[in-house]
């Protein structure tokens, strides 16, 4: 029942990625260099940042109401 054969659907096609169009992706790519020009998208590395921050000072507010450090649990 846990042997990887089990899960397999019965036309192996549904394992083939659909083909994207030379055209289409360099749509998308014009797309995302718009969204960048006019503000609509922002850099990932300050918002990453924020979140590693708010992640420690809950674990630092956790570690002190419960007296330990929970990055070791």
């Amino acid at each position: 029942m846990d042997s990887p054969n089990d899960h397999r659907p019965e036309n192996e096609t549904h394992d083939e990625s659909p083909q994207v169009s030379e055209a289409s992706i360099r749509a998308m790519l014009e797309q995302s260099r718009q969204d960048i020009a006019e503000g609509r998208t922002v850099p990932l590395a300050p918002v990453l940042d924020r979140m590693r921050a708010t992640a420690e000072r809950i674990r630092h507010e956790r570690s002190r109401t419960t007296g330990a450090d929970r990055r070791h649990a």
